[in-house]
């Protein structure tokens, strides 16, 4: 008799999600660096008037959610692995939780002010 899979599911998304934000923090750094020493901004108005580009702006976003899902998806496991259940890792899960927030919270405000005017 077949047993069911259990937690196995979230073991297989979990890997999943490391799998695609690798991904896509792959592609964009290379893209970023790529475009970078391809035509690198002279300036800082160029700066701004590259980074206020509305396609920049989705991407930088992308990469701070990605970034964010990547980190807490790899502690986390870790702490699974590793911390021993209770409140140590309770807490643990907390703490990591609040920081990758306070990241996200960050990028979030990062990028929105990105659109502000070029001068």
């Amino acid at each position: 008799m077949a047993r069911t899979l259990g937690g196995a599911r979230s073991g297989l998304a979990a890997w999943w999600w490391q799998r695609v934000t690798a991904v896509y923090l792959l592609v964009f750094l290379a893209a970023g660096l790529g475009g970078l020493l391809l035509a690198p901004p002279q300036d800082y108005a160029q700066w701004r008037a590259f980074l206020a580009a509305p396609w920049v702006r989705v991407a930088l976003m992308l990469f701070v959610v990605a970034t964010a899902v990547h980190a807490y998806v790899g502690v986390r496991d870790v702490f699974m692995d590793y911390v021993p259940r209770g409140g140590v890792r309770t807490t643990a899960f907390i703490l990591w939780a609040a920081a990758v927030a306070a990241f996200v919270a960050w990028g979030v405000v990062w990028v929105t002010g990105l659109g502000g005017g070029v001068t």
